[in-house]
């Protein structure tokens, strides 16, 4: 184990002696989750420019819009805040925590929230575009922090739901497209390929699903003592 330990650190030594060009993932803002910031944008030791207090916890991450930072919080209110000043721009209440970060595209943000409804909200002024209602949203455990992120390609919205479904839902109006039943609750977020939708589940099961909604595979998780299935 000491041998072990020591080559590790050398390894990851050597990734930051030799990497030069570092990068920061942001969630969500691509459906793929291939964007990326350059690590030379970040200072060295960043300073609080502003905070802003929602009025409960915050699980969902943080993604940025022109000038906006859309942000959900357990007060159930999806907040549009000024990137500047955290001054809010509009807040939208819905009928539970938000826990899922939102997914924006062509102007339109994408949300669920844990009253069992996924929302389609106007980036620039929080009015509501449509919402569709999902067979409800459940936790599994103590551990289970977030909801299902979505991610929208080509006019079409992927998210996972706490009734163990996979949807698929038109973008502009909200119309399911398909849905495909897993046996748990599907609080992963999808990557969204040219020809596939990949997502895992708390059946223990991680899967890649045709655009149309049909089965391609499903890969069977090991699971651990507390994670017994293998739970996504």
């Amino acid at each position: 184990m000491p041998y072990f330990k020591k080559y590790f650190y050398c390894f990851v030594l050597a990734f930051f002696f030799l990497e030069t060009n570092l990068y920061a993932q942001q969630l969500a803002r691509t459906a793929d989750r291939h964007n990326y910031t350059s690590g030379a944008l970040i200072q060295e030791r960043p300073q609080v420019k502003w905070r802003f207090q929602t009025e409960g916890q915050v699980y969902s991450s943080p993604v940025l819009y022109a000038d906006k930072i859309i942000i959900g919080s357990c007060d159930s209110n999806l907040y549009a805040l000024n990137k500047a000043d955290g001054s809010v721009f509009w807040k939208y209440k819905t009928g539970g925590e938000v826990r899922a970060t939102v997914a924006v595209d062509q102007q339109v943000v994408y949300f669920l929230s844990a009253d069992g409804y996924f929302y389609a909200l106007d980036v620039h002024t929080g009015k509501q575009l449509w919402r569709f209602k999902t067979g409800g949203e459940r936790s599994y455990d103590s551990w289970d922090y977030f909801h299902s992120s979505a991610a929208v390609e080509s006019g079409i919205v992927y998210f996972g739901s706490g009734d163990g479904h996979i949807y698929a839902l038109d973008a502009k109006n909200g119309k399911e497209i398909w849905k495909y039943k897993t046996a748990g609750i599907v609080h992963a977020s999808p990557t969204v390929t040219a020809h596939e939708i990949l997502i895992g589940s708390f059946d223990g099961y991680f899967y890649c699903l045709e655009k149309n909604g049909d089965l391609r595979w499903k890969f069977k998780t090991v699971g651990e003592h507390y994670f017994p299935k293998g739970e996504v």
